[in-house]
């Protein structure tokens, strides 16, 4: 009766999600805007289980979650604001004076009465999709183990930290993200589940800053009375590992296959599909407005300048910088995620044979991405390259998939009921999928077994990975190509 009570309350939570999000007349494009995709438009995962009860062995209970969740959808940058102003109004004035553009009467007139709607106090911050994506993650989360997230809950107003612990970086959106997250946590444990209840957690523009949050006697914040750690070290390892910034963040050859890429054979086309615009650049700056205001307010005029052949075009253009930034373009920007798979591995060790368990990590898509590539996830055969788009059309590296807004992989671990034998599954946006290419949804997780191993080999040399020293630092983690 309570499951059922709590399906009802996650339903509704739902409609107040969606029910203001419209959606495009070609709903498709919504799919095409990488890491800049909503959660309900993110990309099928193939060859997977849908994360639902049905799917788990009646023989498997849950003892153990250990999760990296990325921030829900979020406001762009006051830069960015700035440049899509500007973009904006230079193509509404080209259009002004020209009548010989290849648009609409509809699609002129509805440019031509764009404004800027992105307001610089939001720079950055969670928006109010974002934060019911949140919410509504949170229900599935707990419903998917009710038991295991009463037990780690199960003392009000305290928390024992080995059984569970939340941490966070230290931005803005992403402490909102922890705060929705652990609000509908907290409220599905209570049984809260009537529309009251969902009014009291619903999306506030504050600023949760770390400074205005009321420290325990750890150092930690709390929300929903349950205490966060902030853990820039693990959660933005990228900012302190100096082989990363050195050799990739801060080298600008390192976007060489992403620069490249804008005097393509495909971007050119794409140039001759929509008249007026001539700079590449700008072009690329009208599909980020155009994914943004579809994120943040359901629906843009600019969406509609882009065609079904050009949407995966500019697409690439963004996958294949995060390739290069964050995904396996370079070794160091994979292997700098082990200092994260160490805390994960070193969480599963702790665990108390008999108890649950829960860990919960909010961070970002550059915490995120690695990630699963270190977990050979999503692993292309030859490079991303600026010439082989089409080689590449049907990749599996795409961030959309990987890391939209809310992306979040889950570490579960079961114990068998019948023998106490325990098993490890691995959950990207909701969807089973099989770890280091074995045939196994639920795999068996003891010291002999090919994911223990596989995880730990994953930590050799971690100590190494930021030392700029160190000659393996631009190492390719795939085949070179012929």
């Amino acid at each position: 009766m309570i499951l059922q009570t709590m399906c009802v309350g996650l339903l509704l939570v739902s409609k107040i999600v969606y029910a203001t999000h419209k959606d495009f007349t070609d709903t498709s494009i919504q799919s095409h805007f990488a890491t800049k995709t909503t959660y309900a438009h993110r990309i099928s995962i193939e060859n997977s289980l849908p994360w639902i009860q049905a799917n788990i062995p009646t023989h498997l209970r849950p003892v153990l979650i250990d999760a990296t969740l990325r921030h829900g959808t979020r406001f762009p940058s006051v830069k960015l604001m700035k440049i899509f102003k500007v973009a904006g109004v230079k193509y509404q004035e080209i259009i002004e004076k020209s009548i010989d553009l290849k648009l609409s009467n509809s699609a002129r007139n509805s440019i031509l009465r764009w404004k800027n709607q992105f307001e610089e106090h939001s720079n950055y911050l969670l928006s109010s999709l974002g934060w019911n994506e949140q919410i509504t993650l949170g229900f599935k989360y707990f419903l998917m183990m009710p038991e295991l997230w009463h037990k780690v809950l199960a003392k009000h107003g305290s928390q024992n930290q080995r059984d569970l612990m939340i941490m966070t970086s230290s931005k803005v959106r992403v402490l909102a993200t922890a705060k929705a997250f652990l609000n509908a946590i907290r409220l599905a444990n209570n049984n809260g589940t009537s529309n009251s209840n969902h009014q009291s957690i619903q999306y506030k523009e504050e600023k949760v800053l770390p400074e205005n949050n009321q420290k325990d006697e750890h150092d930690s914040i709390r929300y929903a009375n349950i205490s966060v750690r902030i853990e820039d070290g693990l959660l933005r390892f990228f900012d302190q590992c100096q082989k990363y910034v050195h050799t990739v963040n801060k080298n600008e050859t390192a976007e060489h296959e992403f620069q490249s890429y804008f005097k393509s054979k495909q971007m050119n086309e794409v140039l001759d599909d929509i008249s007026g615009i001539e700079d590449r650049k700008e072009l690329y700056h009208i599909y980020q407005l155009c994914a943004f205001e579809m994120a943040i307010y359901g629906n843009s005029v600019w969406c509609q300048l882009f065609n079904n052949k050009d949407i995966p075009v500019l697409e690439y253009a963004s996958d294949l910088k995060h390739y290069y930034k964050t995904g396996h373009g370079y070794a160091v920007n994979v292997e700098q995620s082990c200092i994260l798979l160490q805390n994960i591995t070193d969480r599963i060790a702790q665990r108390v044979p008999g108890k649950m368990q829960a860990t919960l990590r909010f961070g970002h898509a550059e915490t995120l991405i690695p990630l699963v590539s270190l977990l050979e996830f999503y692993q292309e055969d030859r490079h991303l390259k600026a010439h082989n788009f089409d080689a590449h059309k049907n990749r599996t590296f795409r961030t959309g998939k990987i890391s939209p807004f809310s992306g979040n992989l889950a570490i579960v671990l079961y114990e068998s009921v019948q023998d106490k034998n325990l098993f490890i599954s691995f959950t990207l946006n909701e969807n089973i999928i099989r770890p280091f290419g074995l045939d196994c949804y639920f795999c068996d997780f003891n010291k002999d077994s090919v994911v223990y191993k596989k995880l730990h080999e994953k930590l050799e040399d971690c100590h190494k990975v930021c030392d700029l020293e160190h000659e393996r630092y631009m190492k390719s983690y795939i085949k070179e190509e012929l």
